[in-house]
């Protein structure tokens, strides 16, 4: 029984935290890809994809801007959506770190109310 509880402790605070880092690392490379937030900043300025194809002159004043904000829009939700799960991953390493701990101390709280 100890044996199994301090191959828990060591999986814990070293498998365990590799594997947390790698899943956060998983969703914030998806935000990035999901909400193309390096592609749109690097096409902020240009034009939107279907005004290529359109033959309208007289559309072809409003393609920019509105490509500019559509881009701008998604850039700030990815962006806002990133730290998001950036400071939740946080949080999460936080609690991993000291959940063990705090199961322990009360586990022995419980013990001494018991006996």
């Amino acid at each position: 029984m100890i044996r199994m509880f301090f191959s828990y402790w060591i999986w814990h605070y070293s498998q365990g935290f590799r594997e947390l880092f790698v899943l956060f690392r998983n969703f914030l490379q998806f935000i990035a890809h999901f909400f193309s937030v390096k592609e749109f900043a690097s096409t902020l300025l240009y034009p939107l994809p279907f005004s290529k194809e359109s033959q309208l002159k007289g559309l072809s004043f409003l393609t920019r801007p509105v490509g500019f904000l559509i881009k701008l829009f998604f850039i700030i939700l990815g962006s806002a959506s990133y730290l998001l799960v950036f400071a939740f991953s946080i949080f999460c390493f936080f609690i991993w770190a000291i959940l063990p701990i705090v199961f322990c101390l009360l586990l022995i709280g419980c013990l001494k109310q018991i006996f």
